[in-house]
């Protein structure tokens, strides 16, 4: 089914324990994975990925794991730590937006760090990432990052058709 009614005209609501928030967006469908080397991170954005509604997400502990999902079955978005061996993040999103495939290439990419500094942001930026979020990350700015990425874009799984 993919996305197809991922972007909404009207707003939805939705409450959860910690927080309420409208969404323009129907998470359910979004297919989304998350590179990590580390669990804790993985699960908090799995988490909040849930409570948006998020049902597919895959985990990747390593760059050459992420892009190794990605070749099995391509995202509708993907979130990369900068800081991993052997292959950094970085590495990770140059090896992506220079796949053959555009089912690859043009994934949207989020890129997750520590790194706050200007030269970090405008390296990821270069390299190919669509956003850049400063951990720890909050549920409502990832949120609103989502929507800004796929506003204007028809998600992964519209464009092939599912």
């Amino acid at each position: 089914m993919g996305l197809n009614k991922a972007l909404r005209s009207d707003s939805r609501s939705f409450d959860k324990k910690t927080y309420k928030e409208t969404s323009i967006m129907d998470f359910q469908n979004l297919e989304c994975c998350i590179v990590d080397d580390e669990p804790f991170i993985q699960r908090l954005i799995k988490s909040i990925l849930s409570s948006l509604g998020v049902r597919n997400i895959r985990l990747a502990r390593s760059g050459i794991d992420g892009f190794d999902l990605l070749e099995v079955k391509p995202a509708d978005l993907i979130f990369i730590d900068w800081t991993m061996k052997p292959m950094s993040g970085l590495e990770l999103i140059k090896k992506i937006r220079s796949s053959n495939c555009s089912d690859i290439s043009g994934i949207p990419i989020i890129m997750l760090t520590a790194h706050s500094e200007r030269k970090y942001i405008e390296q990821a930026v270069l390299a190919g990432a669509n956003d850049y979020l400063i951990k720890p990350v909050s549920p409502n700015l990832l949120r609103k990052r989502i929507e800004r990425i796929f506003k204007n874009r028809a998600p992964l799984n519209q464009r092939l058709g599912k």
